[in-house]
C-alpha cells in the first residue's frame, strides 16, 4: 500500500493520510510531470489541511496540492509535481545560440540545489529563444528543442533526461488472453508523410549529401507517395537536417494508432509468478491484436497507475513523434498566405521553383472536409 504524507509549505510533516479512495497517479511520455490525485473524506482528520500549495508526499516523489473538488461527503485533490524552485526566476527577452543541452541545465539550474543526469548524452547544439517566462517555461522548451524527456525527482532534487530511442522493448506481451480487459483503437493517415522536404536556416538542404536528394523518403507502409515540407531555421548544419528529417519521416509515414487498453498489472499483483511483465511509462511493449491478426509494438505513452488496486490500472499505447521538434507547419486557414511569406525563406521557394522546372506552390483547400484541423495543403501549378 502506497503512504501518502502531507506537509505544510515549509515542508514540515502535518501526518500521515490513509482511508483514501481512487488514489492514482498519471505519467505521460511525453514529458515528466506526472500528477496524482485521490478521494479524501471531509470527515477525515486531516481533510483541513488539504489546502492549495500545502504538500503531498508519496514513496517516490513530492507534488503540490493544485485544485479541490468538494462533492458532499467526499474530495477529489489534484496535485501535480512539486517544480516550484523552477517558478522563481524570470526571464525576458531570452536566448542562448548554438548551445548544448548541458550547457543550457547548467545555466538554468544554478541557484536551485538541482543536479541533471543524461544531459552529456545530448551532443547537439541549438538555439534557445524565449519572449518571456520562468525556468519551468525554458525547461518544457528545452525539451522539445533538443528532443528530450526530462523525469523529475522532487526529492532528490535531480533532472534525469532520457530520449524516446532510450526505452527498449523488455519482451512484455499485452493480451486479451493474458493481461488485457479492453482495449480500444483510435487510428487515422490524415497526417500520413512518405516524401519529406527538409529545409534549414537560409534554405539549407542536404542534397550534396543524399545522392542529389533534397527530400528523404520512407515507404515501409506504404508505396503510395505523399509529399510535405519542413521548415527549421533552427538548423544550420546540413548533417544534422538530414538526420533529423530522416527520424521525421520515419514517424509520419505510418498512420497514427493509439491502442488504450485496461491493463490487469500481474507483476504487481502476483510478482512471483508474473514480475517478468513489470511495465513501466516508456516501455516499448508487443500488443497482440487478435483482430486483425498482427504483432504492434508500441510504447506506453500514457500510465495511469493505481499503486492499493494495480488491477485498475490502465495504460495507453501509442506512436510518439521520434522528436518533439517543430513539425510540419500547421495553420489556421485565413494565416496561410500571411505565414508562407513569413516562414518559408525565398531561398526554399526559388529552390523548390527550380526543383520542379518553373512549378510553383500554392496553397488551396483541397481537402474541405478536414480543413478545421488547420492544416496547410500545397500543390504545385506550372508558372
Amino acid at each position: 500500500m502506497m503512504i501518502l504524507s502531507i506537509l505544510n509549505q515549509n515542508k514540515t510533516l502535518i501526518g500521515e493520510l490513509d482511508q483514501l479512495n481512487n488514489c492514482y497517479i498519471t505519467e505521460l511520455l511525453e514529458n515528466g510531470e506526472d500528477t496524482l490525485s485521490f478521494e479524501i473524506y471531509v470527515k477525515h482528520p486531516l481533510y483541513k489541511d488539504m489546502i492549495e500549495e500545502n504538500l503531498i508526499l508519496t514513496d517516490d516523489n513530492r507534488y503540490v496540492i493544485k485544485s479541490i473538488d468538494e462533492h458532499g461527503q467526499t474530495t477529489i485533490i489534484g496535485c501535480v509535481l512539486d517544480l516550484s524552485d523552477f517558478m522563481v526566476a524570470g526571464y525576458h527577452q531570452f536566448l542562448l545560440e548554438d548551445i548544448t543541452l548541458t550547457g543550457l541545465l547548467t545555466q538554468l539550474l544554478v541557484g536551485t540545489s538541482w543536479t541533471v543526469t543524461g544531459a552529456e548524452n545530448i551532443t547537439s547544439t541549438k538555439t534557445v529563444s524565449l519572449e518571456s517566462g520562468n525556468t519551468l517555461d525554458l525547461l518544457r522548451l528545452a525539451e522539445k528543442t533538443y528532443g528530450v524527456i526530462f523525469r523529475y525527482d522532487c526529492i532528490g532534487k535531480t533532472v534525469r533526461v532520457t530520449t524516446i530511442q532510450g526505452y527498449t522493448n523488455k519482451g512484455v506481451h499485452f493480451s486479451d488472453e493474458l493481461n488485457i480487459k479492453e482495449c480500444e483503437l483510435r487510428g487515422d493517415s490524415f497526417d500520413l508523410v512518405t516524401r519529406l522536404y527538409a529545409f534549414g536556416k537560409d534554405g539549407l538542404s542536404f542534397e550534396d549529401i543524399n545522392g542529389g536528394k533534397v527530400y528523404v523518403e520512407n515507404f515501409e507502409y506504404t508505396s503510395k507517395v505523399i509529399t510535405q515540407v519542413w521548415v527549421d531555421e533552427r538548423y544550420q548544419l546540413k548533417e544534422e537536417l538530414l538526420a533529423a528529417a530522416q527520424k521525421k519521416v520515419a514517424g509520419l509515414s505510418i498512420p497514427n494508432r493509439v491502442y488504450t487498453a485496461s491493463v490487469v498489472d500481474l507483476a504487481s499483483l502476483l510478482p512471483d509468478d508474473y514480475g517478468n511483465l513489470a511495465i513501466a511509462i516508456g516501455d516499448k511493449v508487443t500488443l497482440i491484436d487478435r483482430i486483425r491478426g498482427i504483432e504492434v509494438e508500441h510504447q506506453i505513452v500514457k500510465l495511469v497507475s493505481y499503486p492499493d488496486t494495480p488491477e485498475k490500472n490502465v495504460a495507453e499505447l501509442g506512436r510518439v513523434s521520434t522528436d518533439f521538434e517543430s513539425t510540419i507547419t500547421k495553420l489556421k486557414t485565413e494565416d496561410i498566405k500571411e505565414a508562407i511569406v513569413k516562414t518559408v525563406p525565398p531561398a526554399v521557394n526559388e529552390y523548390m521553383n527550380e526543383y520542379f522546372g518553373g512549378q510553383k506552390w500554392v496553397c488551396v483547400e483541397a481537402y474541405p472536409e478536414v480543413m478545421d484541423q488547420g492544416t496547410l495543403y500545397l500543390k504545385y501549378v506550372s508558372g
